[in-house]
């Protein structure tokens, strides 16, 4: 028999004991905690008798007495990663988190060279392929480009431009409706 399990260091609502917590530090910018297991927590790891989750989203599920989704974020009202209180978080979903903290956000000049020069490199070691090749680029294409804009401003049936060009009713439908060969003008 192992020895008994420490007291929690605080206990929130709904029975969420908080056995550890952890500041931010290089690899995670949010305050961390270490949980006696709980059913809002469905699929989190569990580590030596605990599982860790973002203060935040303890702070959160223990508000709104259910489990959060993948997809739910917590949202720090006062935009302070620190301030993990009830009355300072709110649930959003994935669009509107992005919403509200992407407004008119741009890549720096510094980020862009960074993220080209990275893809040059993955590129060079084969460890990234190049983007698909469209049209008649594209080695399995059965169509040219020629063909391809014949069909998109024909305005024969599609069961006749399926017999002279090969293809499915499906392809020469999503040439008209613009899905597929989009280069095309």
């Amino acid at each position: 028999m192992g020895r008994p399990p420490k007291p929690p260091l605080y206990v929130l609502p709904h029975g969420i004991e908080v056995i550890g917590e952890y500041p931010p530090n290089k690899h995670c910018k949010y305050w961390r905690v270490r949980l006696r297991p709980h059913p809002f927590f469905p699929g989190v790891r569990e580590v030596f008798g605990g599982i860790y989750v973002h203060r935040s989203r303890a702070v959160l599920a223990s508000k709104l007495g259910r489990a959060l989704t993948p997809t739910d974020h917590a949202h720090h009202g006062n935009e302070l990663k620190d301030h993990d209180t009830a009355e300072n978080l709110e649930l959003l979903s994935a669009s509107e988190h992005n919403r509200h903290h992407k407004v008119g956000a741009k890549h720096s000049l510094a980020s862009r060279q960074k993220t080209s020069e990275t893809l040059k490199a993955l590129y060079a070691s084969g460890q990234r392929d190049a983007a698909p090749l469209h049209g008649s680029s594209n080695g399995c294409a059965k169509l040219t480009d020629a063909q391809a804009l014949a069909i998109k401003f024909s305005t024969e049936s599609t069961k006749t431009l399926v017999a002279r060009y090969g293809v499915s009713r499906t392809t020469v439908k999503q040439i008209r409706n613009g899905s597929i060969w989009r280069h095309l003008k």
